[in-house]
């Protein structure tokens, strides 16, 4: 009959009938997750088929996704299988929220990849509930069909990209009422404020260095119409939005106009919003 000696392990062996390695074994002794065996008379750890029984059981629960901290809580818990059991409901959850979300990330991917849009730019998973432009609008035409084209040919881009972003329930009413002030605000100044808008158009088109274009940012600059073009670029009805949101859509639309304009555009909303 063999002597207990020979149902003693090493630590090479226990790494190897447990599949791990020699540094991760001395990781769980030093976080107390494995207990400490006795040491022989060379002080080389030996460890004993409990220990071995002991790295079945850990491993097996990493695999069911719980962290070492969560295993040694188990472990050490006076009801483990209770505790295991909470654990793994709220782990199962996790997992299928998980799932969820990375179905919808293959589903983009696989739509990028099926088709020709451009990966760089960002493909929103639903499309807004509410267009800003289109509220605007249907508020302005039985007013004037001018203002809201004009208003159109300018912001219907850049509203666009705003509507994509998170927004309170009362996003578009807040829109509907800003269509009504419009039509408050420029009753009296359709005109100055048509030609203007046809003035920032053109300027897309001119160089840099256009007289032309240089003569209608510095006429602006002298012009009453000024703080009539700057309020149209920062709507603002604070009873309607909360006030952090209405400031970030004030930051938005002059600063996607900006973005997306040409040197003569840029130099005009600088001149209008103190954009630096």
């Amino acid at each position: 009959m063999k002597s207990v000696k020979h149902f003693i392990f090493t630590i090479g062996d226990i790494a190897r009938l447990a599949g791990l390695t020699h540094k991760t074994i001395r990781h769980y002794h030093k976080i107390g997750l494995l207990t400490e065996p006795a040491r022989g008379e060379n002080n080389y750890r030996l460890y004993s088929v409990d220990h071995l029984e002991a790295l079945q059981r850990i491993q097996h629960l990493k695999r069911l996704g719980l962290s070492l901290h969560q295993i040694k809580q188990v472990l050490q818990a006076d009801d483990p299988e209770t505790l295991t059991q909470t654990i793994l409901l709220k782990q199962q959850d996790y997992i299928q929220n998980q799932i969820r979300t990375l179905s919808q990330q293959l589903a983009e991917i696989q739509t990028y990849l099926s088709t020709n849009i451009d990966p760089l730019q960002p493909l929103h998973e639903n499309p807004p509930k509410h267009s800003a432009m289109r509220i605007v609008t249907a508020s302005i035409k039985p007013s004037s069909s001018g203002l809201a084209d004009a208003l159109s040919a300018v912001e219907e881009g850049v509203l666009a990209k705003v509507d994509r972003y998170s927004w309170a329930e009362s996003y578009d009413e807040f829109w509907h009422e800003v269509g009504q002030a419009l039509v408050k605000m420029l009753a009296r100044e359709e005109s100055p404020f048509i030609l203007w808008t046809e003035r920032y158009l053109a300027l897309g088109d001119m160089t840099e260095d256009d007289l032309q274009g240089l003569a209608w940012i510095q006429e602006i600059q002298q012009s009453r119409e000024r703080l009539l073009i700057r309020r149209i670029f920062t709507p603002q009805l604070p009873s309607l939005l909360p006030e952090t949101e209405q400031e970030q859509i004030q930051k938005l639309i002059p600063l996607l106009l900006y973005q997306e304009g040409s040197a003569l555009q840029k130099a005009l909303l600088r001149t209008l919003l103190n954009i630096q």
